[in-house]
């Protein structure tokens, strides 16, 4: 059994993720997938709490990178031996136990890469119960769209199209693109394959739990939205992203309810990213 299945890295970038990233490595033991055909990577940026400390006791591999997100994912990437390869966040959660053998299923049957479709983790607070509904809203209807031209972005892939597909993306992007790292990769797979999948309810998400929490972190990705946007290459495929959430406008007027939940989320997030647009210091060391 072991052999059959093919050997899949996980690779996780870190930053002081010590409060989610037991969750996360803990949903990725249980899977119901071989231990010895599963490969952790922890690509850490100098962390100064436990995380680098977590992450060894549940067996990861762990290296240092002082690149941006899409640099420390390729970084990973290059020490991986993995035939897949699952580029998660800290803070994202496996949703059951099966979702690895989905995977390699999906991989090596139909397609070359995988959309997972997120859902946030035990909503609680006003704004995650609002992330929820949005998240939700936005892969529903991301899927009435062509998917080579959406924005369901892929975060399970064959090993060579992701490496060549890393190669093909400029230096300046590795080391310092943060905001649109999804965009970036998917467009340089999709110049590869158009083989691209997505699977159901795959992750928890774990969302900020107040507003302030939310405010900040969109700031954040406004601060840093001038580095990708620099790289011509991909100005058309981050304004698609971008002008996504004006096209789904009409679709929300057709749910009353949840569609105003919506709205008033997509105010506070534009709201939230124009501010670290303006002042862009001010949340690049948040």
């Amino acid at each position: 059994m072991s052999q059959e299945l093919p050997k899949i890295s996980i690779v996780i970038p870190t930053k002081n993720s010590s409060t989610t990233l037991p969750l996360c490595l803990k949903s990725i033991q249980m899977q119901n997938y071989p231990r010895d055909r599963i490969e952790v990577i922890i690509v850490d940026a100098h962390s100064t709490d436990a995380t680098r400390q977590i992450a060894k006791a549940y067996g990861c591999k762990v290296i240092t990178s002082n690149k941006a997100p899409l640099g420390a994912r390729y970084d990973g990437l290059k020490v991986a031996g993995g035939d897949i390869i699952l580029l998660l966040d800290s803070d994202h959660i496996l949703r059951r136990r099966t979702i690895l053998i989905e995977i390699a299923h999906l991989l090596y049957n139909k397609y070359d890469m995988l959309h997972l479709h997120e859902i946030t983790f035990r909503p609680r607070t006003l704004i995650q119960k609002l992330i929820a509904i949005d998240k939700e809203t936005m892969q529903r209807i991301s899927k009435l769209f062509d998917p080579l031209r959406g924005v369901l972005y892929p975060r399970a892939f064959k090993r060579e199209l992701l490496l060549e597909a890393f190669q093909n993306i400029p230096g300046d992007a590795l080391e310092g693109v943060h905001e649109h790292e999804d965009v970036i990769l998917h467009y340089e797979c999709l110049q590869l394959s158009e083989r691209i999948g997505s699977l159901s309810k795959a992750l928890y998400h774990i969302d900020s739990e107040s507003a302030s929490e939310f405010f900040a972190k969109v700031s954040k990705y406004g601060s840093m939205d001038a580095a990708a946007k620099a790289l011509k290459r991909y100005t058309y495929a981050i304004k698609l992203k971008q002008m996504f959430r004006l096209i789904e406008i009409p679709y929300l007027l057709l749910e009353p309810v949840n569609g105003l939940k919506v709205l008033l989320l997509i105010v506070l997030r534009v709201l939230a990213y124009l501010r670290g647009k303006i002042a862009p210091a001010r949340f690049n060391n948040v």
